[in-house]
C-alpha cells in the first residue's frame, strides 16, 4: 500500500460517497487518508485510491466508533491531535448466535463441575 499505512477501517456500502464496500487507510508518510474500493476478498484495490482527507501531518491509527459510526484517527507531529469525521452509518451490533450461547453455558457448567469435584474437604 502506498503512503505508509498506519491504520485502516472498513466502510460498508450504503454510506454517503461510497458506492460499495470500501476501506479508509490512514497514510502516515503521505499525510493523507485514502479511500479504496475492495475486491471480493475484502482487500483494497490500489488502482481505485482516491484522497479522502489531505494536508495532515502523520495520519495514523483508525477506528469506527461502534455507537455513532464516527471515523477517528490521530496525527503525529506538527499539531498532534485526534480527528473525528462524522456522517457514517453506525455499525450493526453483533449479536451472538444461539450456538455461541450454548457453548458458553456448556463451558461454564464444565468449569463448575470440575471445581466441585476438586474442592478440598
Amino acid at each position: 500500500m502506498p503512503g505508509g499505512p498506519g491504520g485502516f477501517v472498513y466502510i460498508p456500502g450504503g454510506n454517503a460517497g461510497f458506492g460499495g464496500d470500501s476501506m479508509l487507510i490512514s497514510e502516515y508518510s503521505a499525510g493523507m487518508v485514502g479511500a479504496y474500493q475492495l475486491d471480493a476478498s475484502g482487500n483494497p484495490l490500489v488502482a481505485t485510491r482516491r484522497t479522502f482527507l489531505s494536508a495532515l501531518t502523520g495520519a495514523e491509527g483508525a477506528v469506527i466508533d461502534p455507537v455513532t459510526g464516527d471515523f477517528l484517527f490521530s496525527t503525529f507531529g506538527g499539531g498532534s491531535r485526534v480527528v473525528r469525521v462524522s456522517g457514517f452509518l453506525a455499525p450493526t451490533p453483533v449479536i451472538p448466535e444461539p450456538g455461541t450461547w450454548a457453548l458458553m453455558i456448556a463451558g461454564l457448567a464444565g468449569i463448575g463441575a470440575f471445581a466441585r469435584r476438586h474442592r478440598p474437604c
